[in-house]
């Protein structure tokens, strides 16, 4: 047992280097590049908001495909390039590397789900890839700082690009991303319209420093990576539980737990502070936020 817990432990290390692949696209608000660890973390949360336009997938399945499907970034960070169908099919590569730290069984488990997400053939693996075409598209029509060069990109990518997939697979979502790109003031309408909104203000997550440093120490952690991060850990780990958990409930907790942090900001569990008045701010902040979304 002790091999396999640190066989465990050196994946989820490992994997913290995700935190340092830098992405194409931007934050929501310009100010960096986004990385793959928070936008695994931002993925998996628009996968729950938008779950009633899965067409049927299993959310919880999805989300972990999203947890793992960039992983191999780690490896191929600065090696990809060419044309798009050779960066396409270098992404596609298997990861033995990092999944073989695992006990076999979960290098196994973890393989399926990353080879079923880059296949793109179920049900589970069509609707996580439409999540991961859309997210990032809203993050750059976001941008404030857009220059041109940015958007004749981003048109060529909604009219021929990824992006132009989704005029049939999500339709209403498509209309407002042309509203968006050709400056027009049409709102979709709800309960899209109060979703984006939402996950479109949890980028902000992705701001939010923490007390902690990543595993090399080069900089301090963002809450959004973090809460990646620690879905990764509570999955990887969940056969160590006292009491046998529901993974998929623990998930979901872990996905969210972080996110009055927009407002409330990080209160490290080693530093000192008024726990009544941060347990205010919390309440405060999550009612806020929250509250952007539809009512059931």
């Amino acid at each position: 047992m002790q091999d396999r817990l640190a066989a465990q432990l050196a994946f989820v290390i490992e994997a913290d280097r995700l935190k340092s692949v830098i992405r194409a696209n931007t934050l929501a608000d310009g100010s960096r590049l986004e990385n793959s660890a928070e936008h695994s973390w931002h993925l998996c949360l628009w996968a729950f908001v938008f779950a009633d336009q899965s067409q049927g997938a299993h959310i919880p399945c999805v989300m972990q495909m999203l947890l793992l499907h960039d992983v191999g970034q780690i490896d191929l960070a600065g090696a990809v390039s060419g044309d798009e169908d050779t960066v396409l099919a270098q992404k596609r590569r298997p990861v033995p590397r990092l999944f073989a730290l695992l006990p076999r069984d979960q290098a196994q488990a973890y393989g399926l789900l990353h080879d079923e997400f880059e296949a793109g053939q179920t049900t589970d693996a069509r609707y996580a890839r439409r999540i991961h075409i859309a997210a990032p598209m809203f993050l750059e029509l976001s941008n404030p700082v857009q220059t041109q060069a940015d958007h004749d990109r981003l048109r060529a990518t909604l009219e021929t690009g990824r992006f132009a997939t989704l005029h049939d697979d999500w339709p209403q979502l498509y209309r407002h991303a042309a509203n968006l790109l050709g400056k027009r003031r049409l709102s979709p309408l709800e309960p899209m319209a109060s979703r984006l909104r939402f996950v479109m203000e949890a980028d902000r997550l992705k701001s939010v420093l923490r007390g902690t440093t990543l595993c090399d120490g080069t900089r301090r952690e963002n809450s959004a990576e973090h809460s990646w991060h620690i879905m990764l850990w509570a999955l990887t780990l969940a056969e160590h539980s006292e009491k046998p958990a529901k993974i998929d409930h623990v998930l979901l907790m872990l996905l969210l737990h972080d996110i009055v942090e927009i407002d409330a900001g990080d209160n490290p569990i080693h530093g000192t502070f008024d726990a009544a008045l941060v347990a205010a701010q919390e309440q405060a902040a999550a009612d806020r936020l929250f509250g952007l979304l539809p009512p059931l």
